[in-house]
């Protein structure tokens, strides 16, 4: 971090330090996260016209397993961490509180 700082100083930005970012201090639980992540997607996906070949986060990964070249120039990590998340609706609730 410090060497991109100092990369944008000798390029003329300026910096502004001791930024506090109140997110910072939040403790995320990442479980809840990927959770709300699959939920979320597999909603939006669901609902796709017929036309699309992919209707959930299951479909979707193996769709781009299939299509590597062009569909995983990032990878899929995060897919493939939500899509295994082990939380359901109770433990969901348990753990956002």
């Amino acid at each position: 971090m410090e060497a991109a700082i100092h990369t944008l100083k000798n390029e003329g930005a300026t910096i502004i330090d001791s930024v506090t970012l109140h997110v910072e201090q939040q403790n995320w639980n990442n479980d809840v996260i990927t959770y709300e992540f699959k939920k979320g997607l597999n909603s939006y996906l669901s609902h796709l016209d017929n036309s699309v070949p992919i209707h959930s986060l299951k479909e979707l990964i193996e769709y781009n397993k299939n299509h590597a070249e062009e569909a995983l120039k990032y990878g899929q990590d995060t897919l493939i961490r939500s899509e295994e998340t082990i939380l359901n609706e109770i433990t969901y609730l348990q753990n956002k509180e």
